[in-house]
């Protein structure tokens, strides 16, 4: 699917726009419904930024991005919206006139990094999932690693591997609620 998508930006731009436009309109209209329904907090994923340039992100993802936001904040301000470009710490830079209150990183480039990329933007992330494999201290480590480098909402990259055992995933909330206090 990823490789007939950029396919089509590339051979008919103008057929790519005109559906992640469509796309846009039926993620306002369905984010507004969840947040209607009780959502209090909406995260806008970009699962396929791994596979785009940055160039690419700002052309194909980034006018559709600004687009759901810009509705979600108009139309329910008292909701914070996030964005995460799954992949797409590349170009975090690009990322922070997003009409967002937070961006989501990845593990691929440090909290610290980040924080100089976007010094006033709320940042969430960024352990790499994997990490829930280790050893407890390992995992109480990063998570103290992440905080202390910057981030305002410890995240695990894209989320939580379905084998990761479950006191692993309890040291990585306990280590998270120790730090943050």
């Amino acid at each position: 699917m990823c490789a007939k998508m950029k396919r089509m930006c590339l051979e008919e731009p103008a057929l790519a726009h005109a559906m992640l436009d469509k796309y846009a309109d039926s993620l306002c209209v369905y984010a507004s419904h969840q947040i209607e329904s009780g959502a209090q907090i909406m995260q806008i994923f970009e699962s396929w930024s791994h596979h785009m340039s940055e160039e690419q992100f700002c052309l194909f993802a980034k006018p559709y991005v600004s687009k759901v936001a810009s509705y979600l904040k108009e139309k329910h301000p008292e909701v914070p919206v996030v964005y995460f470009a799954n992949g797409g710490s590349a170009y975090l830079h690009a990322q922070t006139d997003l009409p967002v209150d937070g961006l989501s990183v990845d593990w691929k480039i440090s909290m610290a990094h980040a924080r100089k990329v976007a010094p006033n933007t709320v940042l969430a992330g960024n352990t790499d999932p994997i990490t829930l494999y280790g050893k407890e201290e390992d995992i109480r480590a990063a998570a103290r690693l992440c905080i202390s480098q910057g981030c305002d909402v410890l995240n695990l990259g894209h989320g939580v591997e379905k084998d990761t055992k479950e006191e692993s995933v309890a040291a990585f909330v306990d280590e998270a609620k120790n730090s943050f206090k």
